[in-house]
């Protein structure tokens, strides 16, 4: 397995090519572990396949090891093989926020003053009393996810206020205000990387935009979700870019020695 690092508009990623799955594998999903923690990957559920595999994940946890295995499905649904894990370390700083339908729309920002603190993710058991006791008995009930964390957010550029309200289903495009963060190796903070939560209504300050700045603040409290449609993204590379270079198929694959070799042509998003 090959993984490379990818430097996209909408934050860093990962490509993740297997060149050789087993005989008889047509479809695949993609594992990742990071922190303890084991996802499928966005947009590689169940996905067909023909001998090899390339796929970005634009979710892969920052400043943090993260490993990645591949498990084989043959054409009735049986799974075959996983494959060996390979690893990356995507070692940067800083904070990037995208809409997990919409991840080529990533922004880098900052967390706000107090953002993210304090973490709360409580139990919804109870404490009883029975006859006789001082103390109580505490009856478990379920963990759950984290919630009523505060994520006010600084950006600094207009374009990416704008990507932000694109995000969050205010722009032109009918997005969940569900949100994908990832922080970088410079945030010792206590939350699952990636960390994904529901921010239904974050409110815009314009800080200095009015008067020629730059600078919005968005002020939010949001729980922790699971991200919308696991088997389902915008992809980066698209028929429309391949076209808007090559105007026939000859063109194309004079170019390009096979199909997959084209399927992972990612600077032609660039032009």
């Amino acid at each position: 397995m090959q993984i490379t690092k990818l430097d996209l508009p909408g934050g860093p990623a990962v490509e993740v090519f297997e060149a050789a799955l087993p005989a008889g594998t047509t479809t695949v999903t993609l594992w990742r572990l990071a922190d303890g923690r084991q996802h499928q990957v966005r947009g590689a559920i169940q996905k067909a396949v023909a001998g090899e595999l390339a796929h970005i994940d634009h979710e892969v946890p920052l400043g943090t090891d993260t490993v990645y295995r591949v498990e084989c499905f043959d054409a009735a649904g049986t799974r075959i093989a996983l494959t060996d894990g390979a690893s990356v370390l995507v070692d940067v700083n800083g904070l990037w926020v995208h809409n997990p339908l919409d991840p080529n729309g990533g922004v880098d920002c900052f967390f706000r003053g107090n953002a993210v603190f304090p973490v709360h993710a409580p139990n919804t058991g109870e404490t009883q009393w029975g006859p006789g006791l001082k103390a109580g008995i505490f009856m478990a009930g379920t963990q759950r996810g984290i919630t009523d964390i505060d994520l006010s957010l600084e950006v600094e550029t207009i374009v990416n206020r704008d990507k932000v309200i694109t995000m969050l289903g205010r722009g032109e495009k009918d997005l969940p205000p569900i949100l994908c963060f990832r922080f970088g190796s410079d945030h010792k903070i206590p939350l699952p990387r990636p960390f994904f939560a529901a921010v239904p209504n974050y409110g815009l300050n314009d800080i200095d935009v009015r008067y020629g700045g730059d600078i919005t603040h968005f002020d939010g409290v949001g729980n922790e979700v699971l991200p919308p449609a696991p088997g389902l993204f915008i992809p980066l590379l698209t028929y429309a870019h391949v076209n808007a270079v090559y105007d026939t198929y000859l063109k194309a694959k004079q170019d390009n020695l096979t199909y997959g070799e084209l399927n992972r042509r990612y600077d032609l998003t660039m032009q």
